[in-house]
């Protein structure tokens, strides 16, 4: 296979748009040594030339559509947040990243009524119980719907997306014993639930 040698590191500043939004990515990045190539962001370019930067460590993942020139290349990425901007660092020999598209759930074959959606706007006081709360309470189908408390609170956006709005719009899909599905614009993250028979 040939080594990519067009891809350099990009800079993003704090004024850019998908600043918070790259700072929100970061934090589905796996720490885990043993699973090398889930230790960086996986760079794709879609059949309408956007770029579609993707993180999972496994049991959730968060995926960023944007229009950062990335040199129009696929490939992993390190990534470095500090306060002033985001630095993605291309990185070669990383393995293979796994096929994230299989994660992210499709609920059409699920019926409706044994789905729970809510439109949610989150702010930084009103995060993962708010939330739970509101998917349990569209939960028709019973059995209650858990999910890892960080997980979720880093997928609202908490230290990431606030900013001077202070609020945050998802709409959510899940239904018992199925991921999370959360979206907002441009950003989607899947989360895996908590077993409730354990």
């Amino acid at each position: 296979m040939k080594t990519e040698t067009n891809r350099q590191t990009v800079t993003i500043e704090k004024t850019h748009p998908d600043f918070q939004a790259l700072k929100w990515l970061s934090k589905a990045i796996s720490k885990d040594a043993t699973r090398h190539v889930l230790n960086f962001l996986n760079c794709e370019i879609d059949q309408f030339g956007t770029i579609l930067l993707v993180a999972t460590d496994g049991r959730r993942l968060h995926k960023l559509e944007t229009d950062i020139n990335m040199n129009y290349s696929n490939g992993s990425y390190a990534i470095s947040v500090t306060g002033k901007n985001v630095l993605l660092v291309p990185k070669e020999d990383t393995g293979t990243f796994p096929n994230w598209r299989v994660v992210i759930p499709d609920f059409k074959a699920i019926p409706s009524d044994e789905m729970a959606t809510a439109s949610l706007v989150v702010d930084k006081q009103k995060l993962v119980s708010y939330v739970t709360a509101k998917l349990n309470e569209a939960n028709s189908h019973g059995g209650a719907i858990l999910f890892n408390d960080t997980f979720l609170s880093d997928a609202l956006g908490s230290k990431t997306l606030f900013g001077t709005a202070g609020k945050q719009s998802w709409e959510a899909s899940t239904s018992h014993m199925h991921p999370l599905k959360l979206t907002s614009g441009n950003l989607e993250a899947v989360i895996m639930p908590i077993r409730s028979d354990r």
